[in-house]
């Protein structure tokens, strides 16, 4: 499984995000002989399925592969940093806290949920699932490009705790403790599987955080900070961030290509796509849309170089309408969106592109009318659609 969450509480049938992580997802693969999750970054709409169905099923995955903490040509983990800041001054309900709680506490979470083995990917990692090898291409450890704006944000958030006056020594405790958090969370990920040890000390510094934060939060220099991290642009700055350190993998393609050659993207930006543009596959079977297909995510490297598009646009989605460019120039791929309505081209044409062999009298390539899928043989394309009482269809037949 790569990523599970949602940003809404409930799903538009009525059910609840949680109940249905819990009942419906997890019981599906009871019985799958080995899971594993992947992680591609921290935002609520990625992670927060996994947090529920670890917190229902303790030990449901064999393994977790979580992000590792990029740092800058300096050594600093900018957006461990900024984390810290946001969960020390910010009420834990708020917007930042929620994602940044989530982040600081990951690799203590997953242990304590029994699952047995845990890993910190980046660039040049490489696990195996089913018999297919996958090799991470972003993000990278060290010299990660952060954006100057957000890198300027940290220095302004720690020049607030240096030069505080009243409460300099509990600020300068602060920032000593939240420096050593950091150092323990980059020495955890270096570690193949992560060495609990160094997860529990991790732990016991963000502890030590906690206990500062009601005296912290006393201080002048704090409320600046919250002032500053409410800031509209620079929390859209951080969410940018976030996102440009999503993990990027695909598989080791071997002589040939095959239905094993995928893209995962996560919430990778375009400018994460040119930086490792020479790592792609000339084509690949299926290529994970960044960002639920939305324009923040859409890279010209990506057209035309999958024959099967997944857009993880959920119903209700805060991420946006999917860029016209995914239609438009995807060529002879299949596109298979999560929500059609988030999609102009489909709403106004008054069909859908990927599960249909006709629009109006226009064919769409790829489709085959007599799909072996519909006549009860194994489709070639090897998707089947299962719906929610584990029926198992044809994609290419219009009543999916």
């Amino acid at each position: 499984m790569v990523d599970c969450g949602s940003a809404d509480l409930l799903l538009p049938d009525g059910r609840p995000f949680k109940a249905y992580v819990q009942e419906s997802l997890a019981a599906r693969y009871q019985t799958a002989p080995r899971r594993a999750f992947l992680l591609t970054h921290y935002h609520r709409d990625h992670v927060c399925g996994l947090f529920d169905l670890l917190a229902a099923r303790p030990g449901y995955f064999d393994e977790v592969y979580l992000p590792c903490a990029p740092c800058d040509a300096f050594g600093r983990a900018l957006l461990l940093e900024f984390a810290l800041f946001a969960w020390a001054v910010l009420p834990r309900q708020a917007g930042l806290g929620l994602v940044n709680l989530g982040a600081l506490r990951a690799f203590d979470r997953v242990l304590q949920a029994g699952t047995p083995e845990v890993y910190a990917v980046g660039q040049g990692n490489r696990f195996s699932s089913d018999n297919v090898t996958y090799q991470c291409l972003w993000p990278p450890r060290m010299d990660f490009p952060f954006d100057e704006d957000f890198a300027d944000a940290v220095d302004r958030l720690r020049l607030l705790f240096l030069r505080a006056n009243p409460g300099g020594r509990i600020c300068a405790r602060f920032l000593a403790l939240a420096q050593a958090f950091c150092a323990s969370y980059i020495d955890s990920c270096a570690q193949s599987p992560v060495d609990p040890a160094y997860v529990a000390r991790t732990a016991d510094l963000l502890k030590q955080l906690d206990e500062l934060t009601p005296a912290l939060r006393r201080l002048p220099a704090a409320r600046q900070a919250a002032e500053l991290l409410a800031d509209r642009a620079l929390r859209e700055v951080y969410a940018a961030q976030a996102n440009a350190a999503s993990v990027v993998f695909q598989n080791v393609r071997g002589t040939r290509a095959s239905i094993a050659d995928v893209l995962m993207t996560g919430d990778a930006t375009p400018a994460v796509f040119d930086a490792i543009a020479d790592q792609l596959f000339p084509d690949y079977y299926a290529i994970k849309a960044p960002h639920h297909g939305t324009a923040s995510g859409w890279s010209p490297l990506l057209a035309d170089r999958g024959a099967h598009i997944l857009i993880s646009d959920g119903a209700g989605s805060s991420a946006g309408c999917i860029a016209p460019e995914w239609p438009e120039q995807a060529g002879r791929a299949l596109l298979h969106c999560t929500n059609p309505e988030a999609c102009a081209w489909w709403t106004e044409s008054g069909c859908g592109c990927a599960r249909t062999v006709y629009c109006g009298d226009r064919p769409i390539p790829g489709m085959a009318l007599r799909c072996p899928g519909n006549r009860g043989a194994d489709p070639p394309c090897g998707i089947r659609v299962v719906d929610a009482s584990g029926i198992r269809g044809c994609i290419c037949d219009p009543a999916n």
